[in-house]
């Protein structure tokens, strides 16, 4: 076992949420990260460092407190005598021991950030596979708490690194042991990983958070692609080439089926040609549209595929594994037929178009349903698209509990959470927008992690 930041023993002694110690000891490691010069090669350790400043965790505090029925003052007077503050009525629940991701490098830190603010004590386990982002990071952290000011914080942190049949010198296994002493147990690995884990029990009063596998969506207007300026354009391929090839579509909240609205376009642009063709109604099936639209949807779509593609051509290093792997997985994908309540036998993809040469897959998905998300799933720039009139067709993508993130463009977020809410569907925790996939905070996956890792003092 090799500890990266913190000493062999550690202090559980829980403490109040968003503790003034630990938020002012994060916003000097914000500062040590922007002071690193390795770390401005690393744009998610640059965004780590936003995240954790003062003025970010503040907000997060004031937002806290509000929910918790205080107000943002340390505290008030009540007849001649200090009141403590709402907070004050949480601690943390002990120790807080942390299973990071090997898909996304800077997480391990997240969730140590997590945990800090809960008034935890934490012991993270970052992944095996050495990244230069986790090394920054340790490396500014144990900077940050040498200082005096933090030194009392040092043993409430543990950041270490173990195989994973490694055993401590009473031969029980690392991960084993650290689950038998543990208040809350944090488990990001999927569910595989999850599975794996939960065959080591933890104490009678432990909680345990868990981050299953996840699978994420987009829904885009097709109308705003078409209104949109050529810059706009190239922001929004932006925004998605980071949502997406950045973390080679590992991430659970990156989108791979992007779902096209085109009502805005029917009723915008279709409407005098669908009266000049003699029909009463307009076409209530995406199907009978698309052949009447004459390239109208396939120009929005090509604006936006093309746009993504010059992107990746730019910025993204498709390495020959990458390109053998994707088109394996390209190749399996077009063999799958539906299944499922609704669904034909038919080919899930009936088309598909490349970009770039091979930078970019798109794949041309007809019909939807629940397990239409989990099936069409791609990475190194393959991705799934569909299209629609209703949005209500899409429903059966938000009903899997699976499904963690919808990014939106030119779509109304609260739209979308209304449908999810008045419809009492199973899956969607997020609407974002599209750029926004990645941002992680306190709430994630559905959880209040601050409050899932704290403990309410009634009195």
């Amino acid at each position: 076992m090799e500890i990266l930041v913190g000493d062999e023993h550690i202090n559980c002694t829980p403490v109040i949420p968003y503790d003034e110690r630990v938020c002012d000891m994060l916003d000097a490691w914000a500062t040590e990260i922007r002071g690193d010069r390795e770390a401005k090669a690393y744009p998610d350790v640059l965004t780590f460092g936003f995240f954790i400043r003062k003025g970010s965790i503040s907000k997060k505090k004031k937002d806290f407190l509000r929910s918790c029925g205080g107000v943002p003052e340390a505290v008030s007077v009540n007849e001649g005598k200090q009141k403590k503050h709402v907070s004050e009525r949480r601690l943390g629940r002990g120790l807080a021991f942390h299973i990071a991701p090997s898909n996304v490098p800077v997480n391990c830190m997240y969730t140590l950030v997590f945990g800090l603010l809960s008034g935890c004590a934490n012991i993270v386990r970052v992944p095996s596979k050495e990244f230069p982002q986790v090394n920054i990071l340790c490396r500014t952290l144990s900077a940050v708490l040498k200082k005096h000011k933090f030194s009392e914080l040092a043993d409430r942190i543990q950041v270490l690194r173990y195989d994973r049949d490694e055993k401590n010198a009473s031969g029980v296994g690392m991960t084993e042991f650290f689950s038998s002493i543990c208040d809350v147990r944090i488990i990001w690995g999927g569910d595989e990983t999850i599975a794996d884990i939960r065959k080591y029990p933890m104490g009678p009063r432990a909680k345990e958070i868990t981050f299953a596998d996840r699978y994420s969506f987009g829904i885009i207007d097709v109308q705003a692609v078409a209104d949109a300026t050529d810059d706009e354009i190239a922001k929004l391929a932006k925004d998605f080439y980071n949502d997406t090839y950045l973390m080679d579509q590992n991430a659970c909240s990156s989108p791979h089926l992007i779902a096209w609205s085109i009502k805005g376009y029917v009723d915008a642009s279709m409407q005098k040609r669908i009266a000049e063709s003699g029909l009463a109604d307009i076409p209530k099936s995406a199907k009978e549209v698309k052949s009447m639209m004459e390239g109208g949807l396939k120009s929005a779509q090509e604006r936006f595929w093309k746009a993504v593609a010059k992107e990746a051509s730019d910025r993204y290093d498709l390495a020959d594994i990458k390109v053998s792997e994707k088109f394996a997985d390209l190749c399996e994908k077009a063999t799958l037929r539906g299944e499922g309540d609704g669904a034909s036998e038919d080919a899930i993809i009936n088309g598909v178009k490349s970009y770039q040469d091979n930078l970019l897959y798109v794949c041309d998905v007809d019909e939807l349903n629940g397990q239409t998300i989990e099936d069409c799933r791609g990475k190194y720039g393959l991705f799934f698209q569909y299209t629609f009139i209703d949005i209500k067709s899409v429903l059966p993508v938000m009903d899997n509990n699976k499904v963690q993130t919808c990014a939106v463009y030119g779509i109304d977020t609260s739209e979308v959470v209304d449908l999810i809410v008045d419809n009492g569907l199973y899956g969607v925790d997020r609407v974002v927008p599209i750029g926004k996939t990645l941002d992680i905070d306190v709430v994630w996956d559905g959880y209040d992690l601050v409050r899932e890792m704290s403990r309410v003092i009634e009195g």
